[in-house]
This record gives structure tokens, sequence and C-alpha cells, in this order.
């Protein structure tokens, strides 16, 4: 999961450092609301890459051969309910 965090900041970076020189240069709006603006857009990229992460690895390890559930599903990782566990 860190692995996509950090490859979604790469990607962002360069493009944040832009998109907020050229605002700055050609609008009379404060540095302080475009950096919020931008943290905000940020901060939305990272959930959705958060959320999705799990897929994106089972797609990827797909591509690559490996058979679909290496990569456990969600409801694979949370714990059973104590209605459906087998009593011995």
């Amino acid at each position: 999961m860190l692995r996509y965090l950090t490859r979604i900041l790469a990607q962002a970076l360069p493009v944040l450092v832009g998109i907020f020189v050229l605002l700055r240069l050609f609008t009379p709006v404060p540095a302080w609301t475009i950096l919020a603006v931008m943290v905000l857009g940020l901060l939305v990229s990272l959930f959705y890459t958060i959320g999705t992460a799990r897929d994106l690895a089972r797609v990827r390890l797909g591509k690559q051969g490996f058979p679909p559930d290496v990569v456990p599903s969600p409801s694979r990782l949370l714990p059973e309910d104590a209605s459906t566990q087998r009593r011995d």
C-alpha cells in the first residue's frame, strides 16, 4: 500500500508545483488558497488510491500469471462473524 501512495505522490508533485507556479503568477489568488485546494485534491487522490490498491495489485499479479487468490479479497481479511463460526 505504501508503494502506491509513494507512486501517486511522486507523479503528482511535479504537476502540482507547476500548477502552483502558474496560478501564483497569473491569478490574484492568495498562495494559501492555492495550496489548500491542491492539498485537498491530493487527499482525494490518495483516498481513491488506498481504496483501489488491492484491486490494482490483483490485476497486476494476474497479468504476470499469478492466480487471483494471491492477494486476498477484503472479505477474507475480516474476522468471521460469531454466528457463522462452527461450533465443535
